[in-house]
């Protein structure tokens, strides 16, 4: 005896009600993955300013050399700027050892940042580079998500490189230099 297979409106309710939630929730597990979906008007045209905040003042780079592609439209921009070691700067007096905010302008935070750290020799150079280490952000950070770093005990520049890999989250892959120098006013 043959099997009699159940037409669409034979078959319980329950049926189709559990493969429509199977698909939404595949779809919400997909979407809560990413971070922020990519909407073309929500990529900026280049990266933004950096502002180093500390207790005597703040100062805020542009930044000195970049690459810039919007990865959904392949619009790129390059610029090739100074050095960080020969640029021009205005220099912020820290205190030794106090904590160093970072923020970017547009709050649109890289997803890796490297702080170079390179102490003024005397004589007008610049010792070879350390990578700082970041602190670790105890409690609210004001609001802000920000870049947080214990100010070197020495005069020098510190360098910036900030990169954003090509995500589905950004809708954009850059790599951007920024620099500040400061002043130690442990003297």
């Amino acid at each position: 005896m043959k099997k009699e297979k159940a037409s669409p409106a034979k078959r319980p309710a329950g049926t189709w009600l559990r493969r429509a939630a199977l698909v939404l929730s595949v779809l919400l597990l997909f979407l809560c993955s990413c971070d922020k979906l990519f909407i073309p008007g929500d990529v900026p045209d280049g990266p933004s300013a950096l502002t180093l905040t500390a207790e005597d003042g703040e100062r805020v780079a542009e930044p000195l050399r970049y690459f810039w592609e919007k990865t959904k439209t392949e619009e790129r921009t390059e610029r090739e700027g100074p050095d960080p070691l020969e640029a021009d700067y205005d220099p912020l007096v820290v205190q030794p050892g106090e904590t160093l905010r970072f923020t970017f302008a547009d709050q649109n935070n890289p997803k890796i940042m490297n702080l170079w750290y390179y102490e003024a020799d005397g004589d007008g150079g610049f010792l070879e580079g350390v990578v700082l280490t970041p602190l670790e952000a105890e409690g609210d950070s004001g609001g802000e998500e920000a870049y947080l770093y214990s100010a070197p005990l020495e005069d020098g520049i510190l360098a910036v490189e900030a990169v954003w890999p090509s995500w589905i989250n950004s809708g954009i892959s850059a790599e951007v230099t920024y620099a500040f120098y400061v002043y130690s006013a442990k003297g």
